[in-house]
């Protein structure tokens, strides 16, 4: 018998290593059935779809999302989710403190929108390690993920937050390029549990420095309060027991079909779509769920990969004894792609241009630093060449799994942000991108090690000796 065990290894072996991505997305005991969706493809129809789930919600609406602007799109969304409050709704805003000081600003006009929404019942808790720790090393982290809870039944996620160019995305956008989607069925629920658990560590965590003693923030204890004064001053401020609590239901009916200036947004005509949510908080924990389901499904592709990556900065190998270095043994999502291209696979990537780009040019720096190494390997990366900023984020496995969300599929998204994302087997998703696909090969350009010299020619060496020492962080 004991002769036998090493052949069983190798066998065992040998199936996982020809596990498709659907074999690998049905095996993840995370997955659930009996969904509804639809995909949001402008953002008319995501303004819609939103406004439609926020006035129909019953129960809850829980946001958590990078911004909340102070322009007529972000007042729009205020104003609705105070109508919502006013009834007697559980609403709650969980947003980055950093990016949304617009929202809850200094000016006099953003003062008002930020109190209106505290004055009518909504509640408003920001992501604020700087605040909750004198540790460094967690001053990094940012709440990237977005999310939309209606009654823990219906979720919104994709790379949009809210504003005015939010709004404005579509094909033929100037300023804007992006993809949402809309999921009724269990993983609402699950996601509503992840929002649940942040929720309170960060109230908690907040309420360390309302009381005056930040140091004792990120789970340390407070010399100058009790903990039972604390745990009260943050349920008087947060209402942490009355986060709604649910079970996982399958969706009942299929979504209505929306219609914004003659385009209707795809929308599935079954309730059986399979999906698995991830939510990624490396402040919370050492798990690394984003970078495990990645790293598998490359290992399970063994003809196609395109990734839609707006700041595509992928991360270095994980150090040993690092979180990350637990979760993938040490191997990197770079390496994962390259060892994808020597088995055969055609790894493309879709990124911004630096024109395109609507962030620091760092982010492009450290983008076109690490592209040779992997350009050599033989991974395609193409840079968009339209005006608008190609935000849209996800990808596309073997065409038998898709997933959809926040990530940028950077290293900061999986070592620092939070990230939320749904991973899919669903037709109408997997159709939709192959269909999107098509279009926007008439507007990518591949990068070549050629461009990426001609660029770095025009920085200067102490923009990049910074970028390059600052690198994880992007």
């Amino acid at each position: 018998m004991l002769k036998l065990i090493p052949t069983l290894t190798i066998f065992f072996a040998t199936l996982t290593a020809h596990a498709s991505p659907l074999d690998v997305f049905n095996a993840d005991p995370s997955r659930r059935d009996g969904h509804t969706l639809r995909l949001l493809q402008t953002g008319k129809d995501l303004d819609t779809a939103r406004d439609q789930a926020i006035l129909a919600a019953k129960q809850s609406i829980y946001i958590s999302t990078y911004v909340l602007h102070n322009d007529p799109s972000g007042v729009h969304t205020a104003k609705l989710l105070c109508k919502k409050a006013v009834q007697g709704l559980d609403v709650r805003l969980y947003s980055f403190h950093m990016s949304t000081e617009t929202i809850l600003g200094f000016d006099d006009a953003e003062k008002k929108l930020g109190d209106r929404l505290q004055r009518c019942g909504v509640k408003v808790l920001f992501f604020e390690p700087m605040k909750w720790s004198m540790n460094a090393s967690t001053w990094a982290n940012a709440l990237h993920e977005k999310l939309l809870i209606i009654d823990a039944k219906t979720v919104f996620t994709g790379g949009n937050n809210y504003g005015n160019h939010y709004s404005h995305y579509s094909r033929d956008s100037e300023t804007w390029y992006d993809l949402d989607v809309e999921v009724t069925g269990p993983v609402a629920c699950l996601f509503q549990k992840r929002f649940n658990e942040s929720w309170a560590r960060a109230a908690r965590n907040s309420t360390w420095g309302i009381a005056g003693d930040s140091m004792g923030g990120l789970g340390g204890s407070s010399p100058g309060s009790s903990q039972a004064n604390l745990d009260d001053l943050a349920e008087r401020l947060y209402r942490i027991k009355s986060l709604k609590k649910c079970s996982p239901k399958k969706a009942e009916t299929t979504l209505v079909p929306i219609a914004v200036d003659s385009a209707v947004s795809p929308t599935s005509d079954v309730i059986n779509d399979s999906f698995i949510p991830v939510l990624n908080n490396p402040l919370w924990s050492d798990d690394r769920p984003a970078m495990k389901h990645y790293i598998d499904l490359i290992h399970a592709s063994q003809k196609h990969i395109v990734l839609f990556a707006p700041y595509f900065v992928p991360e270095d190998p994980c150090k040993e004894g690092s979180p990350c270095a637990e979760v993938s043994n040490g191997e990197s999502i770079s390496d994962a792609l390259i060892d994808a291209v020597k088995r055969g696979v055609n790894v493309e990537v879709i990124t911004n241009s630096p024109e395109s780009n609507d962030e620091s040019n760092s982010i492009t720096i450290a983008t076109y630093q690490k592209a040779p190494h992997l350009i050599d390997a033989g991974v395609k990366i193409y840079i968009w060449q339209k005006k608008s900023v190609f935000h849209k984020k996800g990808g596309l496995f073997d065409e038998e799994v898709a997933f959809l969300g926040s990530d940028n599929f950077d290293g900061r998204g999986q070592n620092y942000s939070s990230e939320s994302i749904v991973l899919t087997s669903s037709a109408l998703v997997i159709s939709t991108l192959k269909d999107d696909l098509i279009w926007e090969r008439d507007h990518i350009k591949l990068l070549t090690v050629d461009d990426v010299d001609a660029y770095l020619s025009t920085i200067s060496k102490s923009k990049k000796w910074l970028v390059k020492k600052l690198q994880p962080l992007y």
